[in-house]
């Protein structure tokens, strides 16, 4: 009886995809065991294979969905902008490529794009102060106080034997609640808050996440 069972299991065959194959003991004779997986296996691999047109299609598919989810982040979370003029040097220089974002709080030091009042011009300028900070100007000493305390800054570009301009800052003041004060780094060369006061933080485009160009200058600004 057990050899009867054996002899019926070995005319039985599984391919991979586990379809049961029933054979004769002619069809085993014959090598059928070896055509069917051999059979089989071709079937899997010309379903494996994909045309290539339909794989040219899949790549531009991601591509073009990778260059939707770009713009839309730079429509809503990042700006490309251009540094117009010289009220930013050395730390920018003019028609150098910024990447600015809106995203996130602001910073004392940070450097940021704003509209100037009345013309709705962008400019970029660095966050001196926020609103309830007091903020004083010492000219002969190129020194700016806020609430106080000195402010370290490196970065200013200054004019030997030449006092900062004054221009129409008659400090110290305070700066309002939702407004910042804000001034360039080249200081004698810069139109900021000392000429036309204090900005809206309605009025804020961003600050500056990257400098794109030049591309040997590609990276974070401080």
């Amino acid at each position: 009886m057990e050899n009867k069972e054996n002899e019926s299991n070995a005319n039985v065959i599984f391919t991979e995809n586990e379809d049961e194959i029933s054979l004769t003991e002619t069809e085993c004779a014959e090598g059928v065991f070896e055509k069917v997986k051999a059979q089989k296996q071709k079937e899997k691999e010309e379903k494996e294979k994909k045309p290539a047109l339909q794989q040219a299609y899949e790549w531009v598919e991601s591509f073009a969905l990778a260059l939707a989810c770009m713009v839309l982040l730079f429509l809503f979370f990042f700006k490309y902008v251009t540094v117009d003029g010289h009220s930013m040097e050395d730390t920018l220089e003019n028609g150098q490529k910024l990447i600015i974002t809106g995203v996130g709080g602001y910073e004392n030091g940070d450097i940021l794009v704003i509209c100037e009042p009345g013309t709705n011009k962008p400019l970029v300028k660095r966050l001196i102060a926020r609103g309830g900070q007091t903020v004083n100007i010492d000219f002969e000493t190129w020194t700016v106080y806020v609430d106080g305390v000195a402010l370290d800054e490196p970065y200013v570009k200054r004019e030997i034997n030449a006092n900062m301009k004054r221009d129409q800052f008659t400090g110290p003041i305070t700066v309002p609640e939702g407004y910042v004060f804000v001034m360039g780094d080249n200081r004698n060369r810069s139109s900021d808050s000392r000429h036309f006061g204090c900005i809206d933080e309605r009025a804020i485009l961003g600050k500056v996440l990257l400098r794109v160009t030049p591309f040997a200058e590609f990276g974070s600004v401080d």
